[in-house]
Order: structure tokens, then C-alpha cells, then sequence
């Protein structure tokens, strides 16, 4: 077959006008067979060993250690400045501790509030927490220069002492500017925590003179009760009074400065500006005001109580002295009795009369609105009438007690002399 075609096409070269009426016909192709998985192979990527760096130039290397120990010196220098403004904030922070701490011994609490008002306003006006804040920041973006810098010496420094020197001090000032920053992070918290306990301190204050001021004395209360709870009363009262409005003007000038002072570099984000705080001192000063208010309306029926009896113990002691009069004997023991609790009235009474002039100083007419001062002042004159009155008693009382010189008599009495007794 195969040679009968080649004979054919033989033909039709040689003689080109003849037709190749036959074509061989190629063997058919079989069909590929099914491939298996276990047939199909898979030719596995290959990778290629990473190429070892050759090491920078002289001129690179030169230039990356300027760079990183330049980067290094930054870092110190941000580090030094900051040495300042920590060493600033932990006196500041010690002196508000020293006052407000639960356990602290100091001052008044007035004289402390504005030792408190001084250290606030001292650190506003050196701008300590911006200055921390700029310090930390500072730090911050120093290090990450640094970083950048640092990492991008070359790992291996032999023969090239220039970087082994750069890596050495990029390392100390990692370590330089990761305890510097810690250290103004404690400072800025510490600071933070004593001027955020500021309120609730000032709080405590205000709430305990609220406290000493409530004698728990009614507009009915009786003369044996005002006698006896009044003289203390008034001079706390009288404290309250001076003290509130130096209270409100202290705080309110701490509490500006405070809501300005911003810890912008806390990790929280948090201010020492506390509303609520802020309002809680507020309501203290309001409570307090109330206490005074309460006790400063209640002065007029007050007087008029302890005048009422003052006047009704004189009464009572002139009877008794007429009693005295007609029979010492029964009614001396008596009327010895009652001047002495008289004399203990009276000198609870002078009391409230010699401390409501220094507590009248303070006063206001119609503030509160129902307090009226001129009224009051009338039923505090006559209180030191009926006072006076009922020494005068008294007195009268202890002379009847003693007896009259005029009515005394004379007489001799013979002394014998005993010459014999053995002692």
C-alpha cells in the first residue's frame, strides 16, 4: 500500500498535468487513555535560596550610622528635657496627697483648701501638664525615629567598628526612653489621681461643718436645751458663716483651673475635669448654706424662749426669798438649791449673750428671706434685760440666805481656861 502511493506521487512530480487521484490515509490516531490520579504527576514549585546581602558600601555604611546616632542623640535629648517637668510634678502631687490623704495631719481645713488653691494655681502657671504632655510626645516620636534609623544599620558589624559603636548607643537610648517615658507616665498618673481628689476632699470638709452646725434644736426647742446646746452652736455657726463664702470663692477658682487641666497623652484620654465631682462640692455648699439658713430664721423665737424664762426664774426667786424671810430654817436648804442651778443657767445664758454680737457681725436682714435681723436684735436686748434681771435675783436671794447685820445681836462669852489637861 505504502508503496503504491509513493509510485503515484512519483508520477504526479514528474508529470504535473496528471491528478494524484489517491491519498494515503494516515493510521487512526487512538484515543488518549484516561488519565488515573495515580497516573497524573505533579511537578512541585521550587524556591529559590534567598541570595545572602551583600554588605552596604563604606559610603552607605557611613551614612546609616550618622543617621541612627544622630536618631540616638534626639532620643537622649528628649529624655534630659523631660528629667525637668517629672522632678516638677511629684512635689506638686505630694504637697495635694499631704492634705487630702484620709490619715493627714495638717491646718484647718480652710487654711488646707487654700494650700490646695496655691499648688493648683502654681501649676497652672508653669503649665505643667502641657509641658508633660509635650515630654511624652516627645519621647514618642524620637523613639520611633530612632527605630527606623536603628533597624536599618547592618545586622552584622564586623570590620566596622563606626556601627558597632552607633548599635551600642542606639540600645541605650531605647532603654533611656523606655524608662523616661515610664517615669512621666507614673508622674502624669499620680498627678492626675491628686488632683482628681481634690473634690471629694473638699466634700468631706464641707459635709463635717454641716455635721458640727446640726445641734438637732427645733424652732420649739426649750430653755434647758438652748442653755445648753446654744453656746456651742453659735460659735460653729459663726465659723460656717465666715467660712462658706471662702469655701465657694476657693473652690470655684481650684474648680477653673482643674477643668482646664488636660492629660492629653493618658492612655484613656481622661481629664481631671470631673462634673459630677464638681457638682457634688456644689451640693455640699448648698447643704450647708441650708443648715445655716434653718438655724439663723429659728434666733428670734429662740431669744424670746430664753428671755421668757430668765424672767419667770427671777419671778420664781424673789418668792423664794420672802419664803426664806419668814422661815429660814425650812426654807434655806431650798433656796440654796435654786441659786445654785440658777447660777448654772446664768452662766449659760450670758453665753449666748456675749457670742451673738460676733455672730450678728456676719448677718444679713432677709438672708435668708424669713430671717429678720432687726426684729431678732429687739428679742436679743430684752433677753439681756430678762438675764440681768435674773442675776439681780439671784443675788437678792444669797443675801437673804446670809442674813440681815441689822438684825444680829451681840453678846459676851466667857473663855475658861483648862491648865491641868495633859496633852
Amino acid at each position: 500500500m505504502y508503496c503504491r502511493a509513493l509510485l503515484v506521487c512519483l508520477a504526479v512530480a514528474l508529470f504535473p498535468g496528471l491528478v494524484c487521484l489517491a491519498q494515503p490515509q494516515a493510521p487512526a490516531a487512538r484515543p488518549p487513555a484516561a488519565s488515573t490520579p495515580a497516573a497524573t504527576s505533579r511537578t512541585e514549585p521550587t524556591s529559590t535560596p534567598e541570595q545572602p546581602a551583600s554588605p552596604p558600601s563604606a559610603e552607605d555604611a557611613k551614612k546609616l550610622t550618622e543617621s541612627a546616632t544622630s536618631a540616638a542623640d534626639k532620643v537622649e535629648d528628649a529624655v534630659s528635657s523631660s528629667h525637668k517637668w517629672g522632678g516638677q510634678a511629684a512635689p506638686y502631687q505630694k504637697i495635694i496627697d499631704s492634705i487630702t490623704a484620709p490619715d493627714a495631719q495638717s491646718q484647718t481645713p480652710l487654711d488646707d483648701l487654700k494650700s490646695i488653691d496655691k499648688a493648683v494655681t502654681a501649676i497652672k502657671q508653669v503649665d505643667l501638664i502641657t509641658a508633660l504632655n509635650n515630654a511624652s510626645q516627645a519621647i514618642s516620636s524620637a523613639e520611633t525615629a530612632r527605630k527606623s534609623a536603628c533597624d536599618a544599620l547592618p545586622k552584622d558589624s564586623t570590620g566596622l567598628p563606626e556601627v558597632s559603636n552607633a548599635q551600642t548607643r542606639c540600645t541605650a537610648a531605647e532603654r533611656h526612653a523606655t524608662e523616661e517615658s515610664t517615669a512621666i507616665g507614673d508622674a502624669q498618673k499620680n498627678l492626675q489621681a491628686a488632683l482628681k481628689g481634690i473634690p471629694p476632699y473638699v466634700v468631706v470638709q464641707v459635709q463635717a461643718l454641716t455635721t458640727k452646725l446640726d445641734t438637732k434644736l427645733k424652732p420649739e426647742a426649750t430653755a434647758p436645751d438652748l442653755i445648753n446646746k446654744l453656746p456651742l452652736a453659735m460659735p460653729v455657726l459663726r465659723q460656717a458663716l465666715e467660712d462658706r463664702d471662702a469655701y465657694q470663692d476657693t473652690w470655684k477658682h481650684i474648680a477653673s483651673i482643674l477643668a482646664k487641666l488636660k492629660f492629653t497623652s493618658s492612655s484613656d484620654g481622661s481629664t481631671t475635669d470631673d462634673g459630677d465631682a464638681s457638682k457634688s462640692v456644689q451640693d455640699a455648699l448648698d447643704v450647708l448654706k441650708t443648715a445655716e439658713d434653718g438655724s439663723l430664721k429659728n434666733f428670734n423665737g429662740w431669744f424670746k424662749t430664753l428671755g421668757d424664762y430668765a424672767k419667770t426664774s427671777a419671778r420664781s426667786l424673789d418668792v423664794t426669798i420672802s419664803d426664806v424671810e419668814t422661815d429660814p430654817a425650812k426654807n434655806s436648804a431650798a433656796a440654796l438649791g435654786a441659786v445654785r442651778d440658777q447660777s448654772d443657767g446664768i452662766s449659760g445664758l450670758q453665753s449666748v449673750v456675749d457670742t451673738w454680737p460676733f455672730l450678728a457681725s456676719h448677718l444679713v436682714d432677709r438672708q435668708p428671706p424669713d430671717f429678720d435681723l432687726k426684729a431678732t436684735k429687739l428679742q436679743f436686748e430684752d433677753l439681756q434685760k430678762a438675764v440681768n434681771s435674773l442675776r439681780g435675783a439671784v443675788s437678792r436671794l444669797h443675801d437673804a440666805l446670809a442674813g440681815d447685820f441689822k438684825n444680829f445681836e451681840t453678846d459676851q462669852v466667857s473663855l475658861y481656861y483648862f491648865t491641868d489637861m495633859v496633852v
